[in-house]
């Protein structure tokens, strides 16, 4: 709403320059969601060599020229409805298409929902459904009235899309030559920077980094992009096995998960045949720890409650700047995937090596989303952020995708979102797989948004009161998690 009444160039909380002139562009917390996100940054960082322009649809129009009026083919993710909701409404806002949205069969269940959440925008004409399978589906992307597609899915689905099976071989045109964009999953990275010689992680410190790890892998059973996948740690960190024993100690009190989505058995049995080593951590997880980097396949997702740990060899001498640099170059090069992944960094570790070469070591990961001290499935929430694989992916050669979405600033040419969080953040995070209060904290939350309190734009007197009359509700349900 925000962008639409700046006519597609909301201004930014405040905008940056790297050393080597990248802009950054600071996009959240805004309004009073920073007394939910206490502490919490979110920036956009720009293509390099490009400015942080704004709205180009919204800009083109303002001077005369019309809109596309095409039809966006959008092929839902089966795994999440969230995904759905959010790629439509990207369509629509963003991109000026109207959508026919091609349920996945897995997610059919949620289409009662949907129509339900949509009815004024199918009343008016700007979204239908569809329901089938693949047959649906490819008759749907070669259809002469579809303009343009976007799937969330696996590297497979976009090779049927457009190449024409999973395994056609990837050369000369594609087979579908509508603009076509996607967002295909990642092995995600857990990257866990140890501290500098002579400082150690509290116990509560171990107990709370493990339970992110635990929330990033837990959520939907690990049925997520952004799942954790491997845990990127250093050999010679004296703590090593305090964390992964605070881990397995945390799985262990969490109820009992089993996968739901359709494969994901023969998956886990596969993670079972590769690593037979690999233990049951609690939760239903299989951790299969102290792989060598040439024992882990990182080239698939196990996509479900399976967890690799790489111990990186380090020097005796060696320091938290050469782990940056080696963690960096690991989940470059050796994980598949560019979509997101995870930093979890102590304030010490972050003081030695300095803002320089912290800023450089964010440049240098090439993921389109990255959480600092919180999961990057929560920059996945933070609309704010553009939500895609880095640039660079090709139709040889598509990687974890290619396009963004989200990105409600309406940046022309975003290349990552960083999200920033405390290292210790009060009270519990509501994502946390063992809090208990997460439905009234959502309705609160949900109350909050719905009367203007996280949007930038005034409320007026009145408003504003009935903003601040809404957060402890928020607080309350907070703190009773």
């Amino acid at each position: 709403m925000d962008a639409l009444a700046a006519g597609g160039q909301p201004l930014p909380l405040a905008v940056r320059e790297r050393a080597d002139g990248q802009v950054v562009a600071k996009v959240f917390t805004e309004g009073m969601s920073g007394l939910l996100f206490g502490g919490f940054s979110g920036e956009v960082w720009i293509e390099p060599g490009k400015k942080a322009t704004q709205g180009k649809l919204y800009r083109d129009k303002a001077s005369g020229k019309s809109g596309s009026g095409g039809v966006a083919l959008v092929l839902g993710a089966g795994n999440q409805v969230g995904v759905v909701i959010l790629d439509v409404l990207h369509k629509l806002i963003v991109d000026d298409e109207v959508v026919l949205l091609k349920l996945n069969s897995v997610a059919d269940y949620c289409a009662p929902h949907l129509l339900e959440l949509f009815q004024p925008l199918i009343d008016r004409g700007f979204l239908s459904l569809a329901h089938g399978g693949a047959s649906v589906g490819s008759y749907l992307t070669s259809h002469a009235g579809v303009d343009s597609v976007h799937l969330t899915g696996s590297e497979a689905t976009y090779n049927s899309v457009v190449w024409g099976s999973p395994t056609a071989e990837r050369t000369g045109p594609p087979k579908c030559t509508k603009p076509v964009t996607a967002e295909l999953g990642c092995v995600t990275p857990v990257i866990i920077v140890p501290p500098p010689k002579g400082t150690l992680w509290s116990k509560a410190e171990l107990e709370y980094q493990a339970t992110q790890v635990a929330s990033q892998k837990l959520q939907n059973n690990g049925h997520n992009c952004v799942a954790a996948e491997v845990l990127v740690t250093s050999a010679g960190w004296p703590q090593r096995g305090e964390f992964l024993a605070a881990l397995r100690a945390k799985l262990s009190r969490l109820p009992q998960r089993t996968g739901w989505y359709p494969g994901s058995d023969k998956r886990r049995e596969a993670f079972r045949a590769a690593y037979p080593d690999a233990t049951d951590a609690g939760a239903g997880v299989l951790l299969a720890d102290g792989l060598s980097p040439e024992q882990a396949l990182l080239r698939e997702e196990t996509w479900g409650l399976c967890l690799k740990e790489v111990p990186l060899p380090a020097a005796p001498d060696s320091g938290v700047a050469s782990f940056l640099d080696a963690a960096a170059d690991f989940a470059n090069e050796r994980c598949w995937g560019s979509l997101s992944c995870t930093v979890l960094c102590h304030p010490a570790s972050r003081s030695a090596v300095g803002d320089d070469a912290w800023d450089g070591f964010l440049a240098k990961l090439r993921y389109g989303a990255i959480g600092v001290n919180v999961p990057s499935m929560i920059a996945f929430v933070v609309a704010g952020l553009p939500w895609g694989a880095f640039p660079g992916g090709t139709p040889q050669d598509i990687g974890s995708g290619v396009g963004f979405v989200h990105n409600t600033f309406l940046f022309d040419s975003p290349q990552k979102g960083v999200l920033t969080a405390p290292w210790i953040v009060h009270p519990r995070p509501m994502w946390w797989p063992d809090f208990t209060n997460a439905a009234e904290l959502a309705a609160a939350v949900i109350s909050l948004i719905a009367i203007g309190g996280t949007s930038q734009r005034s409320a007026g007197f009145a408003g504003s009161l009935q903003c601040l009359g809404a957060v402890p509700a928020c607080a309350l349900a907070a703190l009773r998690g």
